[in-house]
């Protein structure tokens, strides 16, 4: 198993449902585990390596140095949890056209 097997999803809808507390990569006796939105068995290396790869693309904050992790679910995060037609959308107000064709721009 390599980190690009374990899905981010449930890892970020599992950081928001802790609703601001820290997630941990702990025992899957506290609550607040990240081990709960893992696959069963994931061994510590590769949760750690997980973790620290949603840190690098800013998706999620914490620790990865082998203390308690201290994780949370970042704005970016959040988004990425959003369908694409929830997300805002930024236009170019010098390319983006009201119709095709009619030469009418924002």
């Amino acid at each position: 198993m390599q980190c690009k097997d374990i899905p981010d999803r449930p890892i970020l809808e599992f950081l928001v449902g802790l609703k601001g507390v820290w997630g941990n990569w702990f025992a899957l006796r506290f609550e607040n585990s990240v081990r709960h939105a893992m696959p069963k068995g994931t061994p510590d290396k590769l949760l750690l390596a997980k973790m620290r790869m949603m840190i690098r693309r800013k998706v999620v904050e914490g620790c990865c140095c082998g203390c308690r992790g201290d994780f949370v679910i970042t704005e970016k995060g959040t988004d990425e949890l959003l369908l694409p037609h929830q997300r805002a959308v930024v236009f170019d107000e010098a390319h983006f056209e009201v119709g095709p064709g009619t030469g009418k721009t924002l």
